[in-house]
């Protein structure tokens, strides 16, 4: 069975963005956690990564958690006022 690519780009914008959401998300709140504990606290590289994992969690949420809401539910977030 030969799929179309669009079908295919669409099934794996469908199924692979959530994934990508959770694992990331989840991922990046462990590495905020472990790198702002006490130990890591006082060394800037530490907070520097820190607020890289912070930084990447609100792109995965405001750059692909709205496209993935577009896609699925059709809910556009371009137009909120």
């Amino acid at each position: 069975m030969k799929v179309p690519s669009y079908r295919l780009q669409k099934l794996m914008y469908v199924y692979l963005s959530p994934a990508i959401i959770v694992v990331g998300l989840f991922g990046n709140i462990t590495s905020m956690l472990v790198l702002t504990g006490r130990p890591m606290r006082h060394v800037s590289t530490y907070s520097y990564l820190a607020v890289l994992s912070a930084v990447d969690s609100l792109v995965l949420g405001v750059g692909l958690l709205p496209k993935w809401l577009d896609e699925v539910l059709f809910i556009s977030t371009q137009n909120c006022n």
